[in-house]
């Protein structure tokens, strides 16, 4: 079930990250996709560190 959850993470760093990099017009898009890339890098860590 951990293995699921971090696999579900990275696949969202991974959209959230090109999300930030197409997105290179668009501020508000590319602010929200950061904070969701950030979000999940943390939860990754903690994840992988307390899980």
């Amino acid at each position: 079930m951990v293995i699921a959850f971090q696999i579900i993470l990275f696949i969202v760093i991974l959209v959230s990250l090109f999300m930030v990099i197409g997105a290179a017009d668009d501020l508000k898009l590319r602010s929200h996709a950061t904070g969701i890339c950030m979000a999940a890098m943390a939860s990754f860590i903690v994840s992988a560190v307390v899980l």
